[in-house]
């Protein structure tokens, strides 16, 4: 099975933009379409975007995230 990169971003609100994320997770080479993309606080994993990201995710694939706090905090 061939590997893929996907990119994940998120903002905490609808204030914040996310469009700086999605630039540096493009020019790190994460194709636009494999990027999965949350407006939504990092409390919850009920988030669309990760949920879609846990589903998608298989084995040996590559996930980009520019800090870690945009998966998610306590």
């Amino acid at each position: 099975m061939k590997q893929k990169t996907y990119g994940y971003a998120r903002v905490s609100s609808t204030d914040q933009n996310v469009a700086r994320q999605l630039i540096e997770l493009e020019e790190y080479g994460v194709q636009r379409n494999m990027i999965f993309v949350d407006h939504w606080t990092g409390k919850t994993f009920e988030r669309p975007g990760y949920q879609q990201m846990i589903k998608t995710l298989q084995e040996g694939d590559e996930l980009v995230i520019l800090s870690v706090d945009r998966l998610g905090r306590d």
